[in-house]
């Protein structure tokens, strides 16, 4: 029922919402329940374990199967470490059976914290080489306006990514990471060869250098 639970980790101070996907929100409703007396919610905690004492939080559907939390966790301090369960349930919920309650519940979630990055670094993008998409991570020391440009070995301009102005943080799992689909700037897509990708973040620029394969040469 719940699955691909969404931060594993995140930076010291940041705010942040919890997300996961849940294949059959309705396995303990029994359908004759209002919309007011049934839902998704998320229960929370930074002191070890959860208790009645424990947020709460009502969570909403984003996309296809997707719900996250209606309001941000708040940034924690190196040391601790979110645990979490989301949970469904409906005013005919029996939570004394064990299949409701395992139905309605999922397992225990931890969201690791982790130290704000003390400089602004531009990582190597990946996959690398790549077809027809990449991630390209990097770490900010400061909240700053972000920028990736795109060139081609001839020093032409490919792709602008115009990201905009983002947290101290660390921009290096797919959720957060830049992609770049691997097109131009009129949409098309791009030839194989050898691309440079530059990050300006403030007075900070970085270069480092990617590989797209757009074909693959098979043996006969």
């Amino acid at each position: 029922m719940f699955s691909a639970f969404y931060p594993k980790e995140v930076t010291e101070g940041v705010a942040f919402d919890i997300r996961c996907s849940i294949s059959d929100p309705s396995g303990v409703y029994d359908g004759s329940s209002g919309a007011d007396k049934q839902g998704i919610y998320l229960i929370w905690d930074n002191d070890g374990e959860l208790s009645e004492s424990s947020h709460k939080a009502p969570m909403s559907l984003l996309s296809s199967r997707i719900y996250g939390i209606d309001a941000k966790i708040p940034g924690q301090s190196i040391g601790k470490q979110i645990i979490y369960q989301v949970f469904a349930y409906d005013d005919d919920c029996d939570w004394g059976r064990t299949e409701d309650r395992m139905r309605g519940v999922s397992q225990e979630q931890i969201v690791n914290i982790l130290r704000a990055p003390k400089k602004t670094v531009l990582k190597q993008n990946y996959p690398n080489p790549f077809n027809p998409e990449t991630w390209i991570p990097y770490e900010l020391a400061k909240d700053t306006d972000v920028l990736i440009e795109l060139y081609d070995l001839r020093g032409q301009l490919v792709r602008r990514l115009e990201l905009g102005f983002q947290r101290r943080d660390r921009y290096t799992s797919r959720e957060k990471a830049a992609l770049w689909d691997g097109r131009n700037q009129i949409g098309e897509r791009v030839a194989s060869g050898i691309y440079f990708y530059v990050l300006r973040a403030g007075d900070f620029t970085a270069t480092r250098k990617m590989a797209i394969l757009t074909c693959v040469i098979r043996n006969t």
